[in-house]
């Protein structure tokens, strides 16, 4: 009745109400971009105050992996000297050891559940998601480049095999996740959390008690018993009711590692090798029997953003590990993308597609598929910039950049700057927003200042460089406050003031020494701030097509080896400025240390 009378007043009302909430979500914009000393020691001392000495993590139960605070430990590391700088490298590495031994990482199948009930790392969410598997895969490819421990690249390895085997469709894409809750048996009425992924004491000596034991066990000693012992499996379960309210663990065993592989072997008198090959073939033996059990469901959905994660993943991890598959395999969930989640014709790129119900691995697009958004762009971008340091295909980062400028036409904020999370345009938004926490994922303002300043180095793009200050001077009070909040971004602060190097490699990609100067480089502890890797061949004949890098560097093609009878030479770059050439892995290492 009152808006037949008067529909004029509830129209200037309700946009009274839309501005105010318009300006409520405003970040207040600061005026400079903050210190990254003083932002970088902040958040060091914040995360420090939340750091568990004993168990590893940042926070009490339920405790979450948060790979962005480990990603802004190892990259102040790098920065810095001394006890604290120490301090921040051991916080990671401990947390990272606790994770992989506890309960949140699937010592049978394979990768990380979500997070832990507990305090311990023990009894996890079950439910295991893409975006987890590739933040992780990356930051114990980091943490391992930066510490050399063994045991961090074998876990690296262990969570792009559940990847490969579990969340990959055969066109190349990745699904989203797997559920935590299955049913217990085929048959069963009602599905239980964990039931895929637990064992009762019962099982594992059935399944382990007639494998050949080798003949240095002590008499009456089973594989079982040191399975058993190794993994904390108890005849009534190892679960705490506490962290079993309805029950569903009753009587089960989350496999957890207590102590050690070598304390294991050493308490049953075998020798580390040996101890190592029978847990290998009776978790195998384990993997078989858990493959007969009803699997969880499977969200075969396959998102553009997540997908540009384990892109990122599966290309770093291959740089570092030099595992040309894992490369290989980026290059094909790339091809994916660009088939399955661009349109060609608007450059822009889709939120989501789907597999089929066939079962075959054929993938389909709704009617109307739902446009990408600020994370799907940001996150892809990423994923082809690492993409192309492990490849170096000048299309992946020639599409990177596209996309990056895409993603400015679509989201970037002209007068406030940083990015909305939803493009302009979009009405089925009523106030478009800007997200401003790091959290189970990067934000992707966060993620933007890295790429942008990368870019802005490879492809010689100055407003790049203009955009991701503007984008920390949007979150200066934030990061000036609560860095904590937004470690992603402090961690884009650092390699924003830092400056980025670049390396240029010149001479054929058949070169030996090239190869050997560009493993120095992408190897090097700089390559976790932002460090540019460019093997160009100033050499190569017109006739052989044109070089989308040299297009836009024209200064590419006067660097060439300049010393007798060598094919290849490394220039260090930073600032516009690059170093005399060097012709050994060790002259290339020294320069870089001297940064």
């Amino acid at each position: 009745m009152q808006w037949k009378e008067n529909p004029q007043k509830f129209k200037k009302s309700g946009e009274s109400i839309m501005a105010a909430l318009a300006q409520a979500a405003l970040i207040g914009k600061g005026n400079q971009v903050p210190s990254a000393s003083e932002c970088g020691n902040l958040c060091f001392k914040q995360l420090r105050r939340s750091y568990e000495p004993k168990l590893g993590g940042f926070s009490e139960a339920p405790k979450f992996p948060q790979p962005v605070n480990m990603n802004f430990l190892l990259r102040w590391h790098v920065l810095n000297k001394g006890s604290d700088a120490d301090l921040a490298l051991d916080m990671c590495a401990h947390t990272l050891h606790m994770m992989a031994k506890g309960g949140i990482f699937d010592h049978v199948s394979l990768g990380f559940a979500r997070y832990s009930t507990d305090e311990k790392w023990h009894v996890p969410h079950f439910e295991k998601m893409l975006y987890d598997q590739a933040q992780l895969a990356s930051v114990y490819t980091d943490a391992y480049l930066l510490t050399k421990d063994g045991d961090f690249a074998r876990i690296v390895s262990d969570i792009l095999s559940y990847v490969s085997n579990d969340l990959s469709d055969p066109s190349g894409g990745f699904y989203s996740a797997e559920d935590a809750d299955s049913y217990p048996e085929a048959g069963s009425k009602e599905k239980r959390e964990g039931a895929f992924c637990v064992w009762t004491h019962k099982e594992i000596q059935s399944l382990l008690g007639a494998q050949p034991v080798p003949p240095e066990f002590s008499a009456g000693v089973t594989v079982s018993d040191i399975v058993c012992y190794h993994f904390d499996i108890r005849p009534n379960g190892n679960v705490d009711p506490y962290q079993d309210p309805h029950d569903e663990l009753k009587g089960q065993n989350v496999l957890i590692v207590r102590g050690s592989e070598e304390e294991t072997a050493a308490k049953f008198g075998l020798s580390l090798d040996v101890f190592r090959q029978l847990l290998k073939t009776a978790l195998s033996t384990m993997r078989e029997a858990r493959q007969r059990r009803p699997r969880p469901h499977l969200d075969d959905k396959m998102l553009a953003s997540w997908n540009g994660l384990m892109i990122s993943a599966f290309a770093k991890a291959g740089t570092v590990l030099m595992e040309d598959t894992y490369v290989e395999r980026a290059v094909k969930a790339a091809e994916f993308v660009r088939q399955h989640l661009f349109d060609q014709q608007s450059g822009r790129l889709f939120r989501s597609c789907y597999r089929d119900g066939d079962g075959q691995g054929a993938v389909s697009q709704i009617d109307e598929p739902i446009a990408g958004f600020l994370d799907d762009y940001a996150f892809v971008v990423r994923g082809l910039l690492d993409l192309y340091t492990a490849c170096q295909d000048e299309k992946w980062i020639q599409w990177a950049e596209e996309l990056q400028q895409k993603q400015d036409d679509l989201f970037w904020d002209a007068s406030q700057g940083g990015y909305f999370t939803s493009p302009a345009g979009d009405t089925s938004i009523l106030i478009r927003l800007k997200e401003e926490q790091d959290g189970a994922e990067p934000s992707a303002n966060s993620i933007a200042v890295g790429n942008l300043e990368r870019l802005a180095i490879a492809v010689d793009r100055s407003d790049y460089h203009d955009k991701a200050e503007q984008t920390l001077c949007l979150f200066q009070d934030r990061l000036a406050k609560i860095p904590l909040s937004l470690p992603e971004m402090a961690s884009a602060l650092l390699l924003y003031e830092e400056s980025p190097t670049e390396v240029v490699i010149v001479g054929p990609k058949s070169s030996d020494l090239g190869h050997q100067l560009y493993r120095e480089a992408v190897t090097h502890q700089r390559s976790l701030l932002g460090q540019v890797v460019i093997r160009f061949d100033s050499c190569r004949p017109p006739q052989d097509g044109a070089s989308f890098l040299a297009s836009r560097r024209p200064s590419l093609v006067a660097m060439k080896p300049a010393k007798m009878g060598c094919d290849a030479a490394a220039y260090l770059c930073r600032n516009r400025s690059c170093s005399a050439p060097v012709y050994s892995p060790e002259d290339l290492r020294q320069l870089l240390n001297s940064q």
